[in-house]
């Protein structure tokens, strides 16, 4: 398994939104306190094993589970991307709610079904790939600071793992606790006939046979079918190395027939070179002329006709500039008038609006006074129509005691209400009570019970006195409920009495409220309570009505004063400017058709300043123009001439012919280049005697030439095809070889996977023999006693020895040789052999960096060898602090080398892990958690 990419969504601190990628060999994640590291460690195994304890049968959460819960938002939840035998493999996980989804992150498909739960609804699937539990992979592939001091214990972890190498694959049987029940049950039988548990291992083993039959059947299946497919294949060998023979031959003959186009080519290439070199000789003496002084005397011609014309053109511009300025002077002298007065159109348009605005605001404002009065005529009438009395007194404290009045009338009335309410019920319960029902199954059982005591008298049985005894009992217990509740029934009709009383007093209250009321209403001419609002109301409204349309009128008289103000003013400005420009006569108002008459002589006064001031302008600029147009036919005419000397003639003709000459010499020698490039490209660094030598080298290998009408027009991409044909019929070939060869492998291994079928059938029947004849019990069991202790030894003796070699070669690694030689003892203590003494030293007695290394080392080859699976990740978490600087050089070293089967991710927040890394030159990826922007 290797781990590709880390997306925290929501756990902890984090909400990553883009994921953390790995690589497959060695990872650096570095990161101060508090960055993150720890969290995303725990992210690591929360996605793989989740946070729910093992070994129980129900779920119960981790403490890591409420501790890595988000700081924001309600997701828990995160994805992982691994690779495990070439295949992608998406975990989505939400720790809360508790799901989990299993996809292939190449197709995308949903193959959560694949894989099985346990009884925590965990599917398997870490399990299965890296082959360790949760609390394995914590104490194997997860390295973080060891030794004893850093984590106590970790001894006896470590020989519970080995341990259960010998439990064959059960987790909840040791090999002690095997022995012991062996032993148990022999004692228990203690003779010799019980045969049940020997017969069920004879079961177990012919199962076993069984089992290994097919499999030896299988097995022998397979190998015909792979002797089979191995005689299919070699026949396509022979097929496709008679391909190959054909292939050289076919590259061979292409490269006769290119060879030989090549050398005809070249000579033609050649005598084309010859050819250029002569024509370039000839045309040598024009290679100095300038093309560009040619262009440049074309456009000097051009710009100088150009310039002769412009010249014309602005001598008639600045006549015709001329004429329009009289013309508009004796324009500006017939309006001398109105330019005195020393206004503007826009300032006589802003006088006449001024002027319409006061005659329209004075209208508007009599118009307005005429409304109001009116108003307030229709208001008085309206009154009058509706009845209304302006001289009636209606304040608010009278209404207020009115409301008072109603108030109370309506309490009391709800107050009666109730009280009669409350008398029909007390009357009701009276009327369905009957003091008799509450004692009248006591009366019933009493008479039960005294005629069964006059039975039993009668007929002479001792329980007769009980049951006369029973039957006073319930007689006088019959009698207290009667008398009970007949003083209940008197009580209430007490009350009821009090209730009547009661609801007669509310009656006259009523009526006397009620009375006050009418007679108050009556004084103002009404008789309810909602006339007597409504007549206020209206009253009110009208008196606020004519206030207001009093307020009206005089605010309508003030605005038509101001009106009138007004237009006398504008009226007087408008006359004045009128009159003084002779648009007006005198005491003649004013009109319409005055305005525009002066309107129009102030337009086309300033229509005349305006192209006088234009045409001004314009007649300065031409002079100007014209002015620069004959400095540049001056400068014009000097610079051809300058032209024609620089490039010794005396025409624009010479200089032409002299041009033209040129070119054909620099198109020769472009001409020479190409054809000298395309001989060096057809040479290709060879002379021709090179290309003669190797047709005559390539015709020897074919022994007789190809005609060279079949082949037609052969390229050398022609011979690139052959070559690759001809290389893919030798990959093929190989592979075919290689197949061969693994078939002849597999068989080889099929062979000595297990024994042949005919001696497990032999076996087989032994035991099957064997099973009718079996009479002793505890002979079988001691004999499985002694079987399960040697076996038992014997996984230690070989487990034993592969552990010590593996975590000594790490050892010495870290140490830089100096323990090399690692001892295990039956109780899986650590000893090292010191270089001074050869003496086995046990590793408590070493210093704390020396521990943490002898314990890391210990972890590496349980690791490798426990997982049972060549490819896992290997997590180490600060597991080098208490290395000095050469001792983390050498242990980086080998870290490196087990990045080269496995995937590496070293958590530090240290910075010299990294500095050294750098230093050997030792390939990794760095990731800083801050950088990383979750």
């Amino acid at each position: 398994m290797r781990i590709l990419k880390l997306i925290p969504t929501a756990f902890g601190k984090f909400h990553a939104t883009k994921p953390l990628c790995l690589d497959p060999g060695l990872n650096l994640i570095a990161g101060g306190n508090e960055a993150g590291k720890s969290t995303l460690q725990a992210f690591i195994l929360g996605m793989l094993y989740g946070f729910k304890k093992e070994g129980l049968s129900r779920v119960k959460r981790t403490d890591e589970f409420e501790k890595y819960r988000p700081w924001h938002g309600r997701d828990y939840a995160g994805v992982m991307v691994y690779e495990h035998d070439g295949r992608r493999y998406r975990i989505e996980r939400s720790f809360d709610p508790d799901f989990t989804a299993i996809f292939d992150d190449v197709t995308g498909q949903d193959i959560t079904g694949t894989f099985s739960q346990d009884s925590r609804r965990e599917y398997d699937f870490a399990q299965r790939h890296l082959g360790l539990s949760a609390r394995e992979f914590t104490n194997t592939v997860w390295i973080g600071q060891l030794g004893s001091k850093q984590e106590e214990g970790l001894g006896k972890e470590i020989q519970g793992k080995i341990l259960n190498l010998t439990r064959g694959g059960a987790e909840d049987l040791s090999v002690a606790e095997t022995l012991s029940i062996l032993e148990s049950e022999r004692k228990k039988i203690g003779t010799t006939r019980t045969i049940e548990a020997a017969l069920d291992k004879i079961a177990r083993r012919i199962s076993e046979l069984e089992t290994e039959r097919e499999m030896a059947a299988a097995r022998e299946s397979e190998v015909r079918d792979l002797l089979k497919e191995a005689s299919i294949l070699a026949e396509k060998k022979a097929d496709k190395e008679r391909a190959v023979d054909a292939a050289v031959r076919k590259v061979r003959e292409l490269r006769y027939v290119l060879l030989r186009k090549r050398l005809e080519q070249v000579s033609k290439v050649s005598a084309e070179l010859d050819e250029l070199r002569a024509r370039e000789k000839d045309l040598r003496w024009a290679a100095g002329a300038d093309e560009k002084a040619g262009e440049r005397l074309a456009v000097l011609g051009a710009r100088l006709a150009e310039a002769q014309k412009n010249k014309v053109s602005v001598e008639s511009s600045l006549a015709k500039l001329e004429e329009e300025r009289s013309q508009l002077l004796a324009r500006l002298d017939s309006l001398k008038l109105v330019k005195q007065l020393g206004v503007t159109e826009a300032d006589v348009a802003s006088a006449y609006t001024k002027y319409l605005n006061a005659k329209a605001s004075r209208s508007q404002a009599e118009r307005k006074l005429l409304a109001r009065k009116q108003d307030e005529s229709r208001l008085r009438e309206e009154a009058r129509l509706r009845g209304i009395d302006p001289t009636l007194e209606i304040d608010r404290d009278s209404v207020e005691r009115a409301e008072r009045l109603q108030d109370d009338l309506e309490v009391i009335e709800d107050q009666e209400k109730a009280a009669i309410s409350q008398l029909e019920r007390a009357r009701a319960e009276v009327a369905a009570t009957n003091p008799l029902t509450a004692a009248i199954w006591f009366y019933v059982f009493g008479v039960v019970a005294a005629a069964l005591a006059v039975a039993g008298t009668l007929l002479a049985q001792p329980w007769a006195w009980g049951a006369f005894a029973t039957a006073i009992v319930a007689f006088g217990l019959g009698i207290v409920r009667h008398l009970a509740a007949i003083r209940r029934t008197a009580l209430q009709m007490a009350s009821i009495r009090e209730k009547e009383q009661q609801v007669a007093g509310l009656r006259q209250e009523v009526s006397r409220v009620r009375d006050a009321l009418n007679a108050f209403l009556s004084s103002f001419g009404v008789s309810s309570m909602g006339e007597f609002r409504r007549k206020w109301h209206d009253l009110g409204e009208y008196r606020e009505r004519l206030r207001a349309a009093t307020d009206g009128i005089n605010e309508a008289l003030k605005e038509l004063e101001q009106a009138s103000n007004a237009l006398t003013q504008a009226e007087s400005e408008m006359v004045r400017l009128l009159e003084v420009s002779g648009c007006l006569l005198a005491n003649e108002p004013v009109n319409e058709e005055a305005v525009a008459t002066l309107r129009k002589d102030l337009a086309d006064l300033n229509a005349a300043e305006t192209a006088l001031r234009a045409v001004d302008a314009q007649a300065q600029e031409g002079l100007e123009k014209l002015n620069e147009i004959d400095e540049e036919i001056s400068r014009l005419s000097a610079e051809r001439t300058d032209i024609l000397v620089s490039q010794g003639v005396t025409s624009a003709e010479e200089l032409n012919a002299k041009i033209q000459a040129s070119r054909s010499h620099r198109e020769t020698l472009k001409e020479i280049e190409i054809r000298e490039k395309s001989l060096a490209s057809l040479l290709a660094g060879r002379t021709q005697d090179d290309l003669r030598e190797e047709l005559s080298l390539v015709l020897e290998q074919l022994q007789a030439p190809p005609t060279l009408s079949e082949f037609g027009a052969v390229t050398d991409r022609d011979l690139e095809y052959a070559r690759e044909e001809l290389t893919g019929l030798e990959r093929e070939l190989s592979a075919i070889k290689e197949r061969l060869a693994r078939l002849e492998e597999l068989v080889e291994v099929k062979n000595r996977e297990g024994r042949p079928l005919s001696e497990v059938v032999e076996e087989l029947s032994a035991l099957q023999a064997r099973r009718s004849a079996l009479q002793e019990d505890a002979g079988a069991l001691l004999i499985a006693y002694q079987i399960i202790e040697q076996v038992s030894a014997e996984i230690h003796r070989e487990f034993a020895p592969d552990l010590s070699k593996r975590a000594g070669q790490v050892l010495a690694g870290i140490t830089g040789g100096r323990y090399s030689e690692v001892k295990l003892t039956p109780e899986l203590e650590i000893n090292v052999v010191a270089p001074e003494t050869q003496r086995a030293v046990k590793v408590s007695q070493l210093s704390g960096g020396a521990i943490d290394q002898a314990y890391f080392a210990l972890r590496v080859a349980l690791a490798e060898i426990l997982s049972g699976h060549k490819d896992f990740p290997l997590f180490l978490d600060d597991s080098f602090v208490q290395y000095d600087d050469e001792r983390l050089r050498g242990v980086l070293e080998i870290v490196s080398s087990l990045s080269a089967s496995h995937q590496v991710i070293l958590f530090t927040c240290h910075t010299r892990e990294q500095a050294v890394l750098k230093s050997l030159g030792i390939p990794h990826r760095a990731v800083h958690i801050i950088e990383i922007g979750w």
